[in-house]
């Protein structure tokens, strides 16, 4: 169930893992880690076996990094990682009283609002998360390194050989 009824005002975001996309209408002053916990909410929904595309889901919405296409219209030029030190605005810092205290980057990303990152309506975001600490890593499972840029999306193309048989 989502947490606000769609309106003019809400954008639709666009979440792709592989061939998965996952739709969601989203407020554009709504946080981002407001938007990781829809993900979260919406890929238990329609996978109750707790499985994505053979990967187990993440138990917290906090394992999620995101990332922004590139070019809106060509999302094969690749991804940037929405990362707390690039959006403008952001301290780093907080004054409590005469000291100050350096926020962590749950406090200083998660809680920025999505048109403060840059977005527009109708992005496209790409998704991957931190594998589960319960989860045994098998054969052929690597582990995600945060610092990696590399997002596994498949985009869909049109063949010419498909169209013959029309």
């Amino acid at each position: 169930m989502p947490s606000a009824e769609p309106s003019s005002q809400m954008w639709i975001v666009r979440l792709k893992y592989r061939s998965t996309t996952v739709m969601l209408h989203a407020d554009p002053v709504s946080t981002v880690d407001t938007l990781k916990k829809e993900l979260l909410v919406a890929l238990k929904e329609t996978c109750p076996d707790g499985m994505l595309e053979g990967e187990p889901l993440p138990e917290s919405h906090e394992a999620f990094i995101l990332a922004q296409s590139k070019d809106k219209h060509d999302a094969r030029k690749g991804w940037d990682r929405l990362d707390p030190s690039s959006i403008k605005g952001l301290d780093d810092e907080e004054q409590i009283g005469r000291k100050k205290r350096r926020k962590s980057s749950v406090e200083r990303y998660g809680a920025t609002p999505l048109k403060e990152t840059g977005m527009r309506d109708d992005p496209l975001l790409a998704f991957k998360w931190r594998p589960n600490e319960k989860t045994e890593l098998g054969d052929g499972f690597d582990i995600l390194d945060e610092s990696d840029d590399e997002f596994d999306v498949v985009l869909p193309t049109f063949d010419d050989e498909m169209d013959e048989g029309l």
